[in-house]
């Protein structure tokens, strides 16, 4: 009865950690978002790599879909807050390259005289 008893025990333990382990927690999310903004602030030089810049599209693609009627106004402006601070995140880390239209006219002049 006793050895029953164990295993039944067992199994429920090693169960409920493996479904809570699996679960997709939106708390780990932000935190790991906020671990990315504090890595950021103390380290301005450092480059995101994909898994960090994809954590924090999927934070922002979550908050898009989320029902905004139920939540209060400080809830909403805090939303937004963190929206627009992944937004510069994301802006300071991207690579845009400018080019003006004088250059562009020159370079199209080039290859076609070229």
């Amino acid at each position: 009865m006793k050895k029953n008893l164990l295993i039944i025990l067992l199994v429920l333990f090693t169960g409920s950690t493996t479904i809570s382990a699996l679960a997709d927690n939106p708390q780990s999310k932000k935190a790991t978002v906020s671990a990315i903004r504090d890595n950021l602030n103390k380290n301005p030089d450092v480059k995101l790599n994909h898994e960090e810049i994809q954590c924090l599209v999927d934070r922002i693609n979550e908050i898009r879909d989320m029902d905004k009627k139920q939540l209060s106004k400080g809830d909403k402006r805090v939303l937004r807050q963190e929206v627009k601070d992944i937004k510069q995140i994301l802006k300071e880390q991207d690579y845009v390259l400018y080019i003006s239209l004088t250059a562009l006219l020159i370079i199209l002049l080039l290859i076609i005289l070229l």
